[in-house]
């Protein structure tokens, strides 16, 4: 794991044809987790050092062709993609051409995405590693009402963060549904975990959520 993480510093976050994401540029965006599989089939040493190295050059390939604007590792394994796509059908068609995504070694979640808080930037060489805290929030109910009052719940929370305090770098939402995604400029995950407890949607069990360190690049949320 700390061999990869090494490997992939040079290619983390970068610029593309757009320099800085923000609320107003959300067109064309995809937001991927690449979750480790459980179930993926045992291989050697050799070969797993092998689809790595594809990997981590499938990642420089889809940067400089501009496809790719974001992608870092969690903490304990997997990661996440910020794409430029046209729509989720060539998304995927980008992830197809990862080794490792083709042999299995990742379950992929594909979403829509829109930034609603913060900015996005290429971040620049030399670059300094730092922790942020990714919050993935879950819709926990089906009914209307409860999801009109977490779409009310979130707006109200999250400017509430961003103007009062400096723990929230970005929120993002996916379209077509009401999840979506915080980075957290906190130390830990029980800091992080604190702070969303207290979102009343949560408290009333409509919105659940999960928090894994993601390790990233210094200036790609433009700090």
């Amino acid at each position: 794991m700390r061999k990869y993480l090494l490997s992939i510093i040079v290619i983390l976050f970068f610029s593309t044809a757009v320099d800085k994401l923000t609320a107003q540029t959300n067109e064309n965006l995809f937001f991927v987790f690449l979750n480790t599989n459980p179930d993926k089939t045992e291989i050697s040493d050799a070969e797993a050092e092998e689809l790595q190295a594809g990997h981590l050059k499938n990642i420089g390939k889809l940067k400089d062709e501009g496809k790719l604007f974001a992608a870092g590792p969690f903490s304990g394994g997997g990661g996440m993609f910020v794409l430029h796509a046209d729509n989720i059908d060539e998304a995927n068609s980008y992830l197809s051409t990862d080794p490792a995504i083709a042999a299995n070694r990742y379950n992929l979640e594909v979403f829509p995405f829109n930034i609603w808080n913060g900015d996005m930037c290429g971040a620049k060489e030399p670059y300094t590693m730092v922790t942020y805290q990714l919050v993935r929030l879950i819709t926990n109910s089906d009914n209307s009402d409860d999801i009109a009052k977490t779409i009310y719940n979130n707006r109200f929370f999250m400017a509430d963060l961003a103007n009062n305090t400096d723990q929230l770098v970005v929120q993002g939402q996916f379209k077509n549904d009401n999840d979506g995604v915080l980075i957290l400029n906190v130390p830990d995950t029980k800091t992080a975990d604190q702070i969303i407890n207290k979102h009343p949607s949560v408290i009333s069990g409509s919105l659940k959520y999960e928090i894994v360190p993601l390790w990233i690049a210094k200036g790609t949320f433009c700090e």
